[in-house]
């Protein structure tokens, strides 16, 4: 009884102090926080990121590199698989224009088009893995370099 007891009163002194101790993080990290986490752009946020590339970069618009990452961005929108069947020179293109284009948001120095630069860069890396990925060069070499990332066992589905 007496073990209970004790064990009872620890736990709750424990929690007390992990919540005490977290909470002031966690409400600084809100406040001012300057870090910029890119999502992926998905078909909702396509429109708002044309219309922000046609207001801020109107001289990108017009080349050509403009309507590959639209074309490939959308693409993965509609089905993630669809980026598969893209070529080697496509895909290399995309990258290319990717990266033109993130330069040209970096110029623009507001924290919107870092974010957008961000999401942009995330997508893209998204596309790269998706159009790079070939099951039948899983190996175990390659499983155990892909143990790096951790997963929780809670996504893990057998």
């Amino acid at each position: 009884m007496k073990t209970i007891k004790n064990s009872f009163i620890f736990a709750a002194v424990f929690g007390i102090l992990v919540l005490t101790i977290t909470r002031p993080s966690v409400a600084g990290g809100l406040q001012g926080t300057e870090k910029l986490d890119g999502t992926l752009i998905s078909k909702t946020s396509e429109v708002e990121f044309a219309a922000y590339v046609s207001q801020t970069v109107p001289e990108f618009i017009k080349q050509g590199n403009w309507s590959i990452i639209e074309r490939v961005v959308t693409l993965y929108g509609e089905s993630p698989s669809k980026v598969r069947g893209l070529g080697v020179e496509e895909i290399n293109t995309f990258n290319a224009a990717v990266a033109q284009l993130g330069n040209e948001l970096e110029k623009v120095n507001s924290k919107e088009a870092l974010q957008w630069r961000d999401n942009l860069s995330k997508t893209a890396s998204a596309i790269r893995f998706v159009k790079n990925f070939d099951l039948n060069k899983l190996t175990a070499e390659n499983l155990e370099a892909a143990s790096i990332v951790k997963v929780p066992v809670s996504y893990v589905r057998l």
